[in-house]
């Protein structure tokens, strides 16, 4: 199993070499008990302090990603549950979202709320390999948006995100 963890920075000199020791602590853990191989890929927000030079000597690879987009801090969990035939399952998911107050203003960014969704699935576990699943997500019907979301053209503002959404599918492995 390979494991690439990534980690978006932007003038983070300070707090890399920390983050970065951290990050290779785990993975010998990691690969002590198992056979993981992770990869640590610092991807360089344009920074204008050490960042890259820093990512690189503490050991990690280095991406130079020259437009500053800045993703709020976001994350996502789910808890499911089977069946114990293991063929059915319902799962509950949650998707967090910080606010972001650092933006580029010369990109014409402007602050954005944070928000939290709920989501819930369900499916059945058909054939091996093939699965049915019902779902919705955003169950509140939250009006949100997300940082980096386009304006609209006419009124300056951003483009809101879908509401309530339902979803049905079936997948397989071929």
């Amino acid at each position: 199993m390979n494991l690439t963890i990534i980690v978006p920075a932007f003038n983070e000199a300070d707090y890399l070499p920390a983050t970065v020791n951290a990050i290779q602590v785990a993975a010998e853990h990691l690969h002590t008990h198992s056979d993981a191989e992770v990869e640590v890929v610092v991807v360089d927000n344009n920074s204008t302090d050490d960042t890259a030079a820093i990512a690189r000597t503490a050991g990690a690879a280095v991406v130079h990603e020259p437009v500053q987009g800045i993703a709020p801090l976001e994350m996502a969990s789910a808890i499911r549950y089977r069946t114990r035939s293991s063929r059915f399952w319902a799962e509950y998911g949650m998707r967090n979202v910080r606010d972001q107050r650092r933006v580029s203003a010369t990109r014409l960014e402007t602050p954005s709320p944070g928000f939290t969704l709920h989501g819930a699935r369900c499916g059945a576990d058909l054939w091996t390999g093939a699965t049915l699943h019902v779902g919705m997500e955003n169950i509140g019907d939250k009006y949100y948006y997300e940082h980096l979301n386009s304006l609209n053209p006419f009124t300056g503002q951003r483009v809101p995100e879908m509401g309530r959404t339902l979803t049905l599918g079936f997948s397989t492995v071929w």
